[in-house]
Parts: structure tokens; sequence; C-alpha cells
């Protein structure tokens, strides 16, 4: 099966969910991380902004600021072809976009770099439990791993429903895979967290 037919496949699984399901696996996927080690670690991370049923990050946002930590938050920059990453307090600093994704105004100076995160939690609409992933197509995540430091700590946070058995997901050489993978149900520690001692 190639990326665009697995990715169709596996959006349509997502939608399914209803907004009950969708906020409490996202409850249950917050609970998960909070017990792992991963953000004892960490102190500037990487997150998402929830688009439509996507994993809710609103509650795992909340938890760092309670935590002090600091949630960094991208901005897609088309021109530049990147994600500019920014640090947020407050919901109220990000505006919707025409898309309908919540992000940081375009007139705010990007403050965070990739080398300066610690953790990444990504997004993704494919899976498996060797940290390989598909994304929506952009690539912008793809392009954005290789300029963060070998100590930061990239993590998959997903519903159980978008993990495909390996062999599925065509991977590719310039493909960089994820150290961990955090469902509802499971903590995935992958091949690549081994490599990297983590």
């Amino acid at each position: 099966m190639d990326k665009q037919t697995l990715r169709a496949s596996i959006l349509e699984r997502r939608s399914s969910l209803t907004e009950e399901e969708l906020d409490a696996k996202s409850a249950q996927i917050l609970d998960q991380l909070i017990h792992t080690p991963l953000l004892d670690n960490a102190k500037t991370v990487m997150i998402f902004m929830d688009f439509k049923d996507e994993v809710r990050t609103a509650g795992i946002i909340e938890h760092l600021w309670k935590t002090g930590k600091t949630p960094v938050v991208p901005r897609v920059n088309k021109k530049a072809d990147r994600l500019d990453l920014y640090s947020i307090q407050s919901f109220d600093e990000l505006i919707r976009s025409a898309y309908g994704i919540l992000e940081p105004s375009k007139d705010r100076v990007p403050d965070i770099q990739p080398s300066d995160l610690d953790l990444i939690l990504s997004p993704g609409v494919v899976f498996d439990v060797l940290g390989n992933r598909i994304g929506y197509g952009a690539g912008y995540y793809d392009k954005l791993l290789p300029h963060v430091r070998t100590e930061c700590v990239v993590c998959g946070i997903a519903y159980d429903l978008q993990i495909v058995p390996n062999g599925q997901i065509p991977v590719e050489p310039h493909d960089i895979p994820l150290d961990y993978l955090i469902t509802e149900h499971r903590i995935i520690r992958t091949p690549n967290a081994d490599l990297k001692g983590r």
C-alpha cells in the first residue's frame, strides 16, 4: 500500500471517533505521557496545536506550564519551506489560521531554534512500532529533525488505531524514525531510542 492510500485509510478511521472518544483517548495519552521520564528530562518541549480529530494537546500544554516547562508551538513558514518555532505562555497568544489551526501570529519573531528543543511531541497520521511515521505530506517535520540535537527525544503521540503492522509504511533513506510513540494504551520505545541510548 502506498503512502497516500495508507494515509487516507487511517484518516478515515480516525474521523469515525466521536468527540467524547477523542477527549477520553487524549486524556489517557496525557496520563501515559506524564508517567514516563520523558517530561522529567525536558525543559523546552515542542508540541503541535491539534486540528480536527488529532490528539487534543491543550491538556498537555497546560501540564507543561504547571510543571515549569516551556511549550513551543510551530508555525508553517511557506516562503522558507520550514516550521518556525515559538514559545508560548498563554493560549491567548495564538490566532486561528486560514486552515483553522491555532498558531502564533506571523507578526511575531520566532524565538526558539530547533537546537533549543529537548523533546518533540510529533503529530502524524500513520505510525508503526519501529518509529516510522507518515505525516500529512508536506514534510515539515522531516525537514526540522536534522536540525535538532542528538539529545533531543522525538515522541509521536497518536491513537492506537493509527498504528499499522511493521513493513506497511514505505521507508526512504532520509526518513528519521521516532524514539518513542505514546497512545492511549501503549508507551512504545523504538529501536531508534536504543541506538541513541535514550
